[in-house]
């Protein structure tokens, strides 16, 4: 990559209230920007890129040639150090990264939805306010649709085999059965898959354990195959404990 040694700085890395889009038509393809007579490497690696509070990559669908959302790459340091408080605990992201990445479907933003919203709310620091309101107005299209429809899902006491991932938030406690016995398990993560018998939906778990002379925790995993159309769930809180039950 180069870098405009012409260019004057007129923010610190991360400071311009801004974003910069770059665009891709497939993921062979690089990204581009819609800045006159310089490559997608030069726009990015220049010192206008770095000084944007944000950075969104969008890509066309191969078949509808729909502009979708890739990633979002967060530079501001103040945004960074507000969105701390938001993915806190939260495994697998670190907001003390120079360029924190989100990449598509933004699951971790869908479960920690409430808590950036109420932080929008309650930011006292006018510039810190205004990163968070171009995040939030770069996200907001891809979150809200699906809080739109697991509001009316779970209303009607349903889920969909493509909205498994919205009920098993990670970090929480699930009930199952192992050997024929009630266990609560640690939901570590959950994904989708396929093979040769078709798609399903795996869930990543720890429970405690014991062989008779050793004690601790034992990893294991739960596949749920797709299915058409909807499936009934029954939800609630068990009584003394943070654990999320669906009975399908």
């Amino acid at each position: 990559m180069s870098v405009d040694l012409d260019y004057t700085p007129q923010f610190k890395p991360g400071m311009r209230p801004e974003i910069q889009q770059f665009y891709r038509p497939n993921d062979r393809s690089p990204w581009s920007g819609n800045v006159p007579d310089k490559t997608a490497a030069d726009i990015q690696a220049n010192s206008y890129a770095q000084e944007c509070v944000l950075i969104v990559h969008r890509e066309f669908h191969p078949i509808t040639n729909a502009v979708s959302l890739y990633s979002i790459t967060v530079q501001s340091p103040l945004a960074r150090k507000a969105l701390d408080k938001i993915f806190q605990g939260y495994k697998g992201i670190s907001t003390r990264l120079k360029q924190l990445v989100f990449e598509a479907p933004f699951h971790p933003f869908y479960y920690r939805w409430h808590r950036f919203e109420q932080l929008l709310q309650t930011e006292q620091d006018e510039e810190t306010k205004s990163h968070l309101d171009l995040l939030h107005s770069a996200i907001n299209e891809e979150i809200m649709p699906h809080i739109q429809t697991m509001e009316d899902l779970t209303k009607n006491d349903v889920i969909t085999f493509d909205h498994l991932w919205a009920i098993f938030v990670p970090d929480t406690q699930v009930y199952t059965q192992i050997d024929g016995q009630d266990c609560l398990v640690e939901l570590m993560e959950s994904h989708y898959g396929a093979s040769m018998g078709g798609e399903f939906f795996t869930l990543e778990f720890r429970y405690i354990d014991c062989d008779g002379s050793r004690f601790g925790y034992v990893s294991s995993s739960l596949d749920i195959d797709k299915f058409d159309g909807v499936k009934r769930i029954v939800q609630y809180v068990t009584p003394g404990y943070n654990a999320r039950v669906f009975r399908f």
